[in-house]
């Protein structure tokens, strides 16, 4: 005899759905308000809606609700308070479907950093970014950039020369 297939989704299956609740419901919402909107975006029928998870008070759609957010936490994704209100953080805002099922099996390795991962991106485009802003200024902006710059380090005395694009301006250490 064939085992009959459970008809609540999965956790991983709510992360997604999930994470979207929370940026339609304008980036937060209580325990049950998030639960009514995944079971929209989902289109969870009522027959099994109301499947009680074990022989406790909550339903196994809310049990799978309630891991997939703690993965979701785990990830930096989304955050809660002590009311039970749960709000989407900024890594939550920029992660994909496909980054967002990736997260159980990295954080069940103990590999997830995605938070980290994404500074790190963040940062070389950052880099790469300004570089191109540089790259693309003036020699006089670029001079008086990095005058300001060394003055808020503390250097003082810090002259721009008048002098051709060769020249260098000079600077004394406070």
């Amino acid at each position: 005899m064939a085992k009959k297939a459970n008809p609540v989704p999965t956790y991983d299956r709510m992360m997604w759905p999930g994470l979207k609740a929370l940026m339609e419901m304008g980036g937060s919402a209580t325990n049950q308000e998030h639960l009514d909107r995944v079971v929209q975006l989902m289109n969870i029928p009522e027959s099994v809606q109301a499947l009680p998870h074990k022989d406790g008070p909550m339903t196994a759609v809310g049990y799978r609700l309630a891991w997939a957010r703690t993965y979701l936490k785990k990830a930096g994704a989304v955050e809660n308070s002590e009311r039970g209100v749960w709000s989407i953080t900024p890594l939550g805002k920029k992660l994909t479907e496909a980054e967002v099922a990736k997260i159980p099996k990295r954080v069940r390795r103990g590999e997830f950093d995605l938070e980290a991962d994404q500074q790190h991106e963040e940062q070389e485009d950052w880099r790469a970014e300004l570089l191109g802003v540089v790259k693309k200024m003036p020699a006089d902006g670029f001079e008086r950039l990095a005058q300001r710059i060394l003055r808020e380090e503390g250097f003082i005395k810090v002259e721009v020369t008048d002098a051709p694009v060769t020249a260098a301006s000079t600077v004394s250490e406070s």
